[in-house]
């Protein structure tokens, strides 16, 4: 095959990084988001009820409290993290071979062989290139023009890494028999509620109406956003595919 160099130029802002961040780590974004939300929800609730627990304190002020302090604090440490990247404008230039992927900043520089990756696939306005479960990299899909795209598309495909268009048997079954919404549900959902029990009645010693309606809402809010959030990934692939031709041509 011809050797393939693909290079781009763009500018990274700190929103921009923040949303490359939850691309790459949407499973964590989105159980933090469905937890909190449940907490406030519920603790509120609770606040109207006037409930509180043996010891007197409001149970819901004490919900509200804890689902407003644990997505702002998890969020406080990705933006630490992030610091160095939030601090303004950076250009960064990436350039792909047949052989790796390098990524050149004001900073630093990466580079690492295709082999390392693990798949890459389109979550939002990102191309996500996964290491491992907890590390991957973002590239904007606005860094690359329609023929940047399409020699991209291609070199996954040849490299076994495309997870958006590469070919596979045609038709919703094929895709669900990949992925499962209800299998993906129950790995990332029924975890966090058992967690989340223990936590109300052992740890925090609420009473059992507390302690077990909590996490039953939890567990049907965070499985119904997990559910459609596996469906919607399945239809934007499944869209993908029917769209981009199968030689890889825009």
């Amino acid at each position: 095959m011809a050797d393939t160099t693909i290079t781009t130029t763009f500018v990274t802002t700190p929103a921009m990084v923040l949303r490359s961040y939850r691309a790459c780590s949407r499973r964590g974004y989105v159980q933090r988001v469905a937890i909190s939300t449940g907490l406030l929800l519920v603790g509120g609730g609770l606040c109207v009820a006037g409930a509180t627990v043996p010891d007197g304190v409001p149970a819901g002020t004490v919900l509200v409290l804890w689902g407003a302090g644990f997505f702002l604090l998890r969020e406080r440490s990705v933006r630490r993290q992030l610091a160095p990247y939030l601090a303004g404008e950076r250009k960064v230039t990436v350039t792909m071979t047949d052989t790796e992927y390098r990524t050149q900043g004001p900073d630093r520089s990466t580079s690492r062989t295709w082999t390392t990756f693990r798949s890459v696939s389109r979550v939002g306005d990102f191309w996500v290139l996964r290491v491992s479960p907890q590390l991957a990299t973002g590239l904007p899909v606005a860094a690359l023009d329609e023929q940047q795209t399409a020699a991209f598309l291609t070199l996954l495909r040849e490299k076994g890494l495309d997870r958006t268009t590469s070919p596979r048997p045609a038709g919703p079954a094929s895709a669900a028999g990949r992925v499962r919404p209800v299998r993906v549900a129950v790995v990332t959902v029924l975890p966090s509620t058992v967690a989340l029990f223990v936590f109300l009645r052992l740890v925090m010693g609420f009473v059992w109406p507390v302690s077990l309606g909590v996490p039953v809402l939890y567990t049907v809010f965070a499985w119904t956003w997990t559910v459609r959030s596996v469906h919607r990934r399945l239809d934007t692939e499944l869209a993908a595919r029917t769209a981009v031709p199968g030689d890889g041509t825009a």
